[in-house]
């Protein structure tokens, strides 16, 4: 039985002998999946899988790695099997191998994406110059894993002696190989670690490949930027995004690392989703964005203080219909997210935004108050809800109404709303629409 970083395999009689009871590992494969046997069927049990995510760890205790992750390996085999396995350190290749490595480059590998942490670990091992370009380029080492896995498989099967081949040459050779554009390798090293997923890696390489404007636009800007983050490489992958912001906002973009192991740091979100709601509405269009404080000004005028999350949660709701149909064309109801946006944008600051999941609950509506040909009328952005009559009937009630830069209605408007809303709802009286008029 061979120990360490290769296969290792023990015989039924051998199991038998050694271990009479209970299950035991014997196999390790890469990268790092285990296999159980069953001592009584002898037949492979493949339900356990080490996933190697080296943040995790480093959150406990550095100086004790190996022992953290062969003690977790044990845990999960319990969960799964209601037994107590023995589990060698030395049968344990990634353990072992983690024990072996310099603390600094186990470091280094848990900035990567955590799902190629055991992969990157696993051809570290088998292929120095590899484990050289994971420094020197960790872009570059990411594109050859890629090819690795599409080459030889997910168990990278054989990865090592294909990857001695490959690798022959310097940098330069090697990125000629993946078919990267001539003078881009500047740009790669460039590339923040955590964003150095197979993902990222393959839009970059698309847009840098590329021979249209943006193409062309990508590789004169990107050697400028500081850190390559996920975030940049979304906006110059997306021709709408990158359409719409200048290069100053890219450099400025990138003139920062992202906190910890962060990949980005968040504003593609906030420009996707403004774009999202700009195609869906003409009021809500989004001009050309300069820098990253006009983009978060920009998103706090349209969501007025609302997250990233709650803001594209809501404008994914419908609105239910009206309770009533407007007499009166100065009175109209929002009727969706969107347009319910373009009101708050086009009088805002105010919070209609914020009421957006009310109404689509049918707790609340929204009106747009448009001014009359007699002036009597400001325009002003109406809040109607339910409100008991004293003869215990249920209408629909003046909750708030207010002008541009959320100032307050007039005397002439404030009758209007009242008498419009008697009108609609048969019966009503001002008494019982709950609206003090102002003095």
């Amino acid at each position: 039985m061979k120990m360490g970083n290769c296969y290792f395999d023990v015989s039924a009689r051998e199991l038998r002998e050694t271990m009479p009871d209970g299950i035991r590992v014997v196999k390790v494969g890469p990268p790092f999946d285990m296999v159980f046997w069953g001592i009584k069927c002898l037949r492979p049990i493949r339900r356990l899988t080490a996933h190697f995510n080296l943040r995790e760890y480093f959150k406990r205790d550095e100086t004790e790695l190996h022992k953290a992750l062969q003690s977790d390996l044990v845990r999960r085999a319990c969960q799964v099997f209601d037994c107590s396995p023995i589990v060698e350190a030395k049968a344990l290749a990634a353990a072992q191998l983690l024990t072996e490595l310099d603390p600094h480059w186990a470091v280094h590998v848990a900035r990567f994406p955590p799902a190629l942490h055991a992969s990157i670990l696993y051809l570290a091992d088998r292929v120095p110059c590899y484990r050289q370009l994971v420094h020197r380029c960790p872009g570059l080492a990411v594109d050859v894993l890629r090819n690795a896995v599409t080459v030889c498989g997910k168990q990278l099967a054989s990865a090592d002696d294909y990857l001695h081949v490959f690798l022959e040459g310097g940098i330069k050779d090697v990125a000629a190989r993946l078919d990267w554009p001539t003078g881009t390798m500047g740009i790669l090293k460039r590339l923040w670690v955590p964003a150095a997923s197979f993902k990222g890696i393959d839009a970059l390489k698309k847009r840098l490949s590329s021979n249209d404007p943006a193409g062309r636009r990508a590789r004169r800007l990107l050697p400028h930027c500081k850190q390559i983050t996920f975030d940049a490489i979304r906006v110059i992958s997306d021709p709408v995004s990158f359409d719409r912001v200048q290069n100053s906002f890219l450099i400025d973009l990138c003139s920062s690392a992202p906190a910890g192991y962060d990949a980005g740091t968040g504003e593609w979100k906030l420009l996707s989703l403004l774009l999202k709601v700009g195609a869906r509405s003409p009021h809500l269009r989004v001009p050309s964005i300069c820098t990253t404080e006009q983009l978060k000004r920009l998103f706090q005028r349209y969501f007025a203080g609302l997250s990233w999350r709650t803001a594209n949660a809501i404008i994914e709701l419908k609105f239910p219909r009206p309770p009533f149909l407007p007499d009166d064309s100065c009175f109209q109801f929002v009727e969706g997210p969107f347009e319910a946006l373009a009101e708050a944008v086009e009088m805002g600051p105010n919070c209609l935004a914020e009421m957006i999941p009310e109404v689509a609950r049918g707790e609340l509506y929204i009106l747009r108050v448009l001014p009359d040909s007699k002036r009597r009328i400001e325009r002003a952005s109406l809040v109607i809800c339910p409100r008991a009559t004293t003869g215990g009937r249920s209408v629909w009630g003046f909750d708030d109404a207010r002008t541009k830069h959320n100032g307050p209605i007039g005397e002439s408007t404030a009758r209007a709303i009242n008498a419009f809303l008697c009108r609609v709802q048969a019966g009503v009286s001002e008494a019982d629409l709950f609206h003090k008029l102002p003095t």
